[in-house]
């Protein structure tokens, strides 16, 4: 990975009222009083036909919220066809201990983080440690990942079970580079463990022969959680692509309607809800319940991950 350079610092722009290092692409709104940016809501409000009343709230893994005080250096960020991508390193004594020390990837007009990376650890203290489980509670078989980014959860999983074969799907490929030059993406394919598909996550070709053991679902865009997410007819989808024993586990942010959806198809599963304070990001588990004693068996270091969980039918979402 290319060492970040000082000419390379950032220029403070304002986010949802918080300085981010990104500059808002598409309708913004600037007040001349406060110097703050506001993203006009996006058309594709978080299932908003549905009458999901949390559908106007952003929901990846964090709204980037920093003091303006605070340090942090920009990489040359680039734009796709369809985003900007900016990727972002963040000083080890930054104030806000999720980022501290870690390269991030932020994605679109939303200022949403979609990806973090650390040299020295795995380990987030976020939603991604929690979608990392999957490993041990499915049979042998590939993992599936819809919405790898720039494959957070895929290190997680590397580095506690080397052995698990991955195949990640994003719908922008001009992410990939990115993420290899700058967050250990490179190192997961060269080992064999990862490999990254350029295409739609819930489209026909997301499929391996004889089915996933396992699929973590990860689907944002412009902040919000995909819609389709909220269909039913998508959960049964997702659940032919599974092989005999295979679990889904997703984000699904404080999304009702995808609570819903996925307890209408899988009536077991089970929620979790988000692990830290800076989050809005619960999770859904597939499956029959996992004993106490499965439970234990986990790594030390994803203990914080495997308390907790309810019946996803039962949370509340008031």
């Amino acid at each position: 990975m290319r060492p970040i350079t000082a000419s390379e610092k950032c220029t403070r722009t304002v986010v949802y009222g918080f300085p981010t290092c990104v500059r808002l692409h598409g309708p913004a709104h600037v007040s001349s009083q406060t110097k703050r940016v506001r993203s006009r809501p996006s058309k594709q409000q978080l299932c908003a036909r549905r009458g999901d009343k949390h559908a106007t709230r952003a929901a990846t893994a964090y709204e980037v919220a920093f003091t303006s005080e605070q340090p942090y250096y920009v990489l040359p960020d680039k734009r796709s066809m369809l985003q900007k991508i900016t990727v972002v390193k963040f000083e080890g004594d930054h104030n806000m201990k999720e980022v501290a020390g870690a390269t991030a990837l932020i994605l679109d007009a939303s200022g949403s983080i979609h990806s973090l990376f650390r040299e020295d650890t795995v380990i987030t203290g976020s939603y991604w440690d929690a979608c990392s489980l999957l490993p041990p509670l499915i049979p042998d078989g590939p993992i599936g990942i819809l919405g790898l980014g720039a494959g957070t959860v895929a290190h997680t999983m590397h580095h506690f079970w080397p052995g698990v074969k991955m195949e990640g799907w994003e719908l922008d490929g001009s992410i990939y580079p990115v993420a290899r030059e700058y967050m250990g993406l490179q190192q997961l394919e060269d080992s064999g463990a990862l490999v990254c598909h350029t295409g739609d996550a819930l489209g026909d070709d997301a499929v391996v022969q004889g089915g996933f053991a396992g699929i973590v679902v990860d689907l944002f865009a412009e902040g919000q959680i995909l819609p389709a997410l909220c269909e039913v007819d998508v959960w049964k989808q997702l659940a032919q692509r599974l092989r005999p024993g295979g679990r889904i586990i997703a984000n699904i942010s404080d999304t009702s309607a995808v609570a819903h959806a996925i307890a209408e198809v899988f009536p077991g599963a089970q929620g979790h809800l988000p692990l830290n304070e800076a989050t809005r990001n619960c999770i859904a588990l597939t499956g029959p319940d996992i004993t106490e004693e499965v439970w234990q068996s986990f790594p030390e270091q994803l203990a914080h991950c495997t308390t907790g969980w309810t019946r996803l039918r039962d949370m509340n979402w008031d």
